[in-house]
C-alpha cells in the first residue's frame, strides 16, 4: 500500500518537471548547440531560459504542494488521500529538477555530457547510501527523503559546475 501511494505522489510530484522537459530537451539544447562558439550570446540565452523556467516551474511546483490533498482527491479517489504527505515532500524535489536538466541540457550541447554522468553517478550513490536505511527505519517517508537527499546532492553539483562555466546567478 505505501509503495502505491508513493508511486502516485511521486508521479503527481514530477510534473513541474515533465511540462518543463520539451524546453530542456528540445528548444533550449539546440539553442545552446546553436550560440557554443559565441560566449555572450550562449550565456544570455542560458540566462533566459533559466529565468523563464524559475518563474514557471516554481510557481507550479508551489501550487501542486499547496493543493495536494484536493488534486490527489480528484485524481485517484479518498482511498489514495494518504498519498498527499509524499506529494508535499517529493515536491521539494520537483522544484530543482527542471533547472537540473536545464543544465544538463546546456553541458551536453557545448560538448561536456560528461558532467551529466559525474552528477547521476554521485545521485545514484547518495541514494543508494541512503535509500535503503532510510526506507528501512522510516518506511515511503523515509524514501522521500533519500530522494530529496540525491536531487539536493546532484543540484549542488550542478550549480557548483555552472557557476564556474557561466556568469549565471542562480
Amino acid at each position: 500500500a505505501a509503495l502505491g501511494l508513493y508511486d502516485r505522489a511521486y508521479r503527481v510530484a514530477e510534473w513541474p518537471d515533465l511540462v518543463f522537459a520539451g524546453i530542456n530537451g528540445r528548444i533550449a539544447y539546440y539553442i545552446y548547440a546553436r550560440l557554443q562558439d559565441d560566449r555572450v550570446r550562449l550565456e544570455k540565452a542560458l540566462s533566459m531560459i533559466f529565468w523563464g523556467i524559475g518563474q514557471t516551474a516554481f510557481p507550479v511546483a508551489m501550487a501542486v504542494f499547496v493543493v495536494a490533498p484536493d488534486l490527489i482527491l480528484f485524481l485517484y479517489g479518498e482511498k489514495w488521500g494518504g498519498a498527499v504527505i509524499f506529494v508535499r515532500l517529493l515536491v521539494v524535489y520537483s522544484l530543482f529538477r527542471p533547472l537540473w536538466n536545464g543544465a544538463g541540457a546546456y553541458f551536453t550541447a557545448t560538448g561536456k555530457p560528461g558532467k551529466m554522468i559525474t552528477w547521476n553517478t554521485v545521485q545514484v550513490g547518495v541514494l543508494v547510501a541512503a535509500g535503503l536505511p532510510f526506507t528501512v527505519m522510516w518506511g515511503a517517508i523515509g524514501t522521500c527523503i533519500a530522494v530529496i537527499l540525491a536531487n539536493t546532492t546532484g543540484t549542488v553539483l550542478v550549480c557548483r559546475s555552472l557557476s564556474r562555466e557561466a556568469s549565471l546567478k542562480l
